[in-house]
């Protein structure tokens, strides 16, 4: 192998992180890759912002992490360890059981690894998230915080339901995690009440909007029949005036001649 091959794999961190890639993208199916991405933040530690350490897992702990059967992480570390990658321990010819201890064969992987390095990073935020939940919860069970408002509400919501973790995963940061999710979940009805007491509110207020501008209207109106009644009143006020004058000029003209006679 030349220079000219040299750079064309990407020199040798490039070309171990597209070797894992390729693995990576040859498991075949979304889900195996989302189980590929969960063992391997299993299997990696964040030890400061720049350096991740080795967490070796039993293959029944990993798949307990995970939340699936062992046998569906079996074919992904199969692939990450077969002859010739060996990305993870133990070597290929150790049979899986559930007390394999799996491990990542070095390093290297860590650092050289792009994808792997932002499950890391994906791995730390989850777990930032989950501490000050827990965190919030103990407060919250000793009468020391409330429960959570938006916008922390909704980020650790979020996070929930993107992270699918549950109480293995989180032994692993400290624990409590049915604490934590019970008091997340008061949290979420709390702010339901709330937002439907608001609701009712709004539609309340509207609706005394309407009944205003109904009353309003009721009595625009009987302003306008009273103001044609008082203009009707008027004009035969004005009609009856009118013809007493026609009447009384008339009587007058005819009494002038009587009076010359």
């Amino acid at each position: 192998m030349d220079l000219e091959d040299y750079d064309a794999i990407g020199r040798m961190r490039e070309a171990l992180s597209r070797h894992a890639d390729e693995l990576y993208a040859s498991l075949g199916s979304d889900r195996a890759r989302q189980l590929c991405a969960a063992m391997f933040k299993a299997l990696t530690l964040r030890e400061s912002e720049n350096r991740g350490i080795r967490r070796p897992q039993t293959l029944g702990r990993l798949a307990q992490i995970a939340d699936v059967p062992a046998t569906e992480l079996a074919p992904i570390i199969e692939a990450f360890r077969q002859s010739g990658v060996t990305f993870l321990m133990p070597p290929p010819e150790v049979p899986l059981a559930d007390a394999t201890v799996i491990d990542i064969s070095h390093e290297s992987l860590m650092r050289g690894w792009v994808r792997l390095r932002g499950w890391v990073e994906e791995e730390a935020s989850s777990v930032g998230i989950f501490h000050r939940l827990a965190e919030s919860a103990a407060l919250h069970e000793k009468g020391k915080a409330g429960l959570y408002r938006d916008p922390e509400l909704g980020i650790a919501l979020s996070w929930r339901d993107e992270a699918h973790a549950n109480a293995a995963w989180a032994d692993q940061y400290g624990g409590h995690f049915d604490q934590a999710m019970a008091y997340l979940d008061r949290s979420r009805a709390e702010a339901e009440r709330e937002e439907q007491e608001r609701e009712a509110a709004r539609q309340r207020e509207l609706a005394q909007a309407r009944e205003l501008a109904e009353a309003q209207r009721l009595r625009a109106e009987e302003q306008r029949r009273a103001a044609r009644r008082l203009r009707a009143g008027m004009v035969a006020v004005a009609g009856v005036a009118v013809m007493a004058s026609f009447f009384a000029v008339k009587a007058r003209r005819e009494a002038q001649p009587t009076a010359a006679r």
